[in-house]
């Protein structure tokens, strides 16, 4: 097996079992504690390490495994639960989310109209709003620095929104 991880991530100890590796299984997931500890999500990112496994995208990266012929269960959940840690490990020389959108936009070159890489550069454009006021209707009326990063983010948001129902790059529907 292979495992797939975020610098932001740190395993908490005594979540899991080696023995809950599933060999009949393609992918396993495991739990993400969100950094504020409001919410989880689950992560896909253990994988068998089989012949036509790909890593996908820069950033915000989807993980492509083949099924194993015969399979009955694609991806199987994990007790692991791993902590996000705040702002992250990447953005200790700061502008995290204009890197990622330089990452983002080199994508989108890949995989012209992807949904995923679309909705993610509104994000990391308002991500970047801050501006004098944090207020994105106010950035705009007052000409504030974040307007740009504004008017961006709603422009990839609508182009998304108008977007007939998508299968993202890499991701499949059985």
């Amino acid at each position: 097996h292979g495992i797939m991880s975020d610098a932001d991530f740190t395993p908490l100890t005594g979540t899991w079992k080696r023995s809950e590796l599933d060999l009949t299984a393609s992918k396993h997931f495991f739990v993400v504690i969100e950094a504020d500890r409001s919410g989880t999500r689950t992560m896909d990112w253990i994988y068998r390490n089989i012949p036509g496994v790909e890593v996908l995208r820069r950033t915000h990266q989807i993980l492509v495994v083949p099924k194993i012929p015969g399979q009955r269960e694609y991806a199987k959940e994990l007790s692991l639960h791993v902590q996000e840690h705040a702002a992250g490990f990447q953005d200790r020389a700061g502008n995290k989310s204009g890197r990622y959108i330089d990452w983002l936009l080199k994508d989108l070159e890949e995989y012209p109209g992807d949904s995923r890489t679309i909705y993610y550069l509104a994000k990391e454009h308002m991500d970047l709003m801050g501006g004098r006021t944090g207020d994105p209707v106010r950035e705009i009326r007052e000409g504030g620095p974040g307007a740009y990063h504004v008017h961006k983010a709603l422009e990839y948001y609508i182009q998304r929104a108008e977007m007939e129902y998508s299968i993202n790059v890499g991701e499949k529907i059985d």
